[in-house]
């Protein structure tokens, strides 16, 4: 989210770099038109909020040397407990199937 918001700041830069204007603030193209992703963030389930579980995935990176490893559904379901249960769902695995087309 922080990123959405420094984006907000620097949109005043556009006229001296020739961009065009654009039809809707920067941030809320990210809003709309960009997924984020998450492993383990600390801030992920509350920005989930303000961006809306419908433009987060949530993937565990197995089998790199970060990853939560095996441990996998334990880790989801306590990173995500306080979300209601169609946020998890959608962020889960909804997505991911929508983004890649797999029913």
């Amino acid at each position: 989210m922080w990123n959405i918001d420094r984006l907000q700041d620097t949109y005043g830069f556009g006229p001296r770099m020739y961009l065009r204007d654009l039809k809707m603030r920067a941030g809320d193209y990210m809003r709309t038109r960009v997924y984020h992703g998450m492993i383990d963030d600390d801030y992920g389930p509350a920005m989930i909020s303000l961006i809306g579980a419908d433009w987060v995935l949530w993937g565990s990176d197995f089998p790199h040397i970060r990853s939560i490893g095996l441990e996998a559904q334990e880790h989801v379901r306590a990173q995500f407990d306080a979300l209601p249960r169609a946020d998890q769902e959608q962020v889960v695995s909804g997505n991911a199937a929508q983004v890649f087309h797999v029913e």
